[in-house]
């Protein structure tokens, strides 16, 4: 339990920092995407999985093995696996904090007005020679660096929808004949969120930037802007406390605890599997209303940590020998968790419906939303359709391709590959996705057993 515990502890420190992006609520949580094979092929594996993943799918897949688990070696040992997608507009929220641009436009302002009453203060030296005094026209143009990096960094933000998203974890699959199980550990980061940044902040940056520009040219004086509201009293005045723009950020760093088991059975006939997977969940809730005057409120000490229980259904079928088709939902039980400032996040049911065709060389596989996923917040809803395909022209080797679509949302069709290379019983798998405004990849490696 403490090895687990760390493992959530340096996800948080993770979704930590995403979450600090001053963004709003972007997507809807979607069913997930927990493992390279799922990336590749677009997230088709409802019906197109394999035992080694079903846990996370679809468990009834966990009874889709022909032989006896002592004969065969299609046990598998995953450790580590990780997966990350994030968007353009998430990865410059990052940028945004690593690089501390709204502070920065703060510091350089109070460099250039002590450097104006005091060209010899320390304030205005950047080394120990006189030759590296700043000047107050070298001091205004690193006020307008700040500017000009985080103007970009606002008008990239605004109004962007924020993907943000990882997991890692390691798992245990013992298929059998007919039936099987697994066990699993992982922890899922979730970071949603939106800028609304307003006009009248860009049309004051803007203002700032026209100013500063001019006094690092020498074309203008403190004196000659004092008009305007860039200067006041012979100081340049910082505008980062007349900034109006706001956010909303929502989080979850959800840890699972989770064992899957399934059975195939006869009904009317014609086999039928089933699976379930009950799970713990330790769930990290943080959602907060920012803005860029204040600081923003502290992940660790604003986060709220709830334990819970929820579980998995799965049901699959084989038709006419290579064709499959399988239905399941993610935490059947809904669940709403406060956060410490009492604002809610809700987990709702996400429910799949997956077709397949397989056999030895190939694998083709179709999932959709069967509804509408629920916002965890305020961001809108997501439904998607994922299509995949897998080669499998070598026993040692499986190439992927795959394809996402959300047809109820604001994402972008995202394509993705992958790889799958088997050296004895050492398991190597890769992947990557892309789409115009969000970039994945995932690695994992496992030992068959």
């Amino acid at each position: 339990m403490r090895c687990c515990q760390s493992i959530v502890s340096n996800l948080r420190n993770i979704v930590g920092i995403l979450v600090c992006a001053q963004v709003a609520p972007a997507f809807a949580v979607s069913y997930g995407t927990f493992d390279a094979r799922s990336l590749a092929m677009g997230g088709a594996t409802v019906a197109a999985g394999n035992p080694a993943h079903a846990h996370f799918y679809n468990p009834a897949l966990l009874s889709f093995e022909n032989e006896d688990e002592d004969e065969s070696t299609n046990g598998r040992f995953i450790f580590p696996g990780a997966v990350a997608l994030v968007s353009d507009s998430g990865e410059a929220a990052v940028d945004i904090v690593s690089d501390d641009l709204d502070e920065s436009i703060t510091n350089t302002v109070n460099v250039f007005n002590n450097c104006v009453f005091d060209i010899t203060s320390p304030a205005c030296q950047t080394g120990t020679s006189a030759d590296n005094a700043r000047t107050v026209q070298s001091a205004a143009g690193e006020v307008l660096t700040s500017l000009n990096d985080f103007d970009q960094a606002i008008e990239s933000l605004n109004q962007q929808l924020i993907e943000l998203e990882a997991y890692v974890g390691l798992s245990v699959s013992e298929p059998a004949e007919r039936e099987g199980g697994s066990f699993y550990f992982g922890v899922r980061g979730l970071v949603f969120g939106r800028a609304d940044v307003s006009p009248e902040d860009l049309a004051l940056i803007d203002e700032y930037i026209t100013a500063t520009a001019s006094l690092a040219d020498g074309s203008a004086t403190l004196a000659s802007l004092e008009s305007t509201r860039v200067v006041n009293g012979g100081r340049l005045v910082d505008p980062r406390p007349s900034l109006t723009s706001s956010a909303q950020v929502a989080s979850l760093a959800i840890g699972e605890w989770g064992i899957a088991f399934s059975k195939e059975f006869s009904v009317w006939g014609q086999p039928i599997a089933f699976g379930a997977t009950p799970k713990i969940l330790q769930v990290e809730v943080y959602r907060e209303n920012v803005n860029f005057v204040d600081d923003i409120p502290s992940y660790s000490e604003n986060r709220k940590s709830h334990l819970t229980m929820n579980f998995d259904l799965g049901i699959a079928a084989e038709l006419f020998e290579n064709y499959r088709v399988g239905f399941s939902v993610r935490d059947v039980l809904p669940k709403t968790f406060d956060s410490e400032n009492g604002l809610e996040v809700e987990l709702n049911p996400r429910a799949r419906l997956g077709l397949a065709y397989v056999n030895d060389y190939v694998t083709i596989g179709l999932d959709i939303d069967t509804i509408k996923n629920e916002p965890i917040a305020e961001e809108p809803e997501t439904q998607e359709a994922a299509l995949g395909i897998e080669f499998s022209p070598w026993d040692a080797i499986d190439l992927r391709f795959g394809y996402r679509q959300d047809f109820a949302g604001e994402r972008e069709d995202i394509l993705s590959a992958g790889i799958r290379y088997q050296i004895w019983r050492f398991v190597t798998e890769a992947s990557i996705a892309a789409s115009d405004d969000v970039t994945g990849g995932a690695l994992q490696f496992g030992w068959a057993f």
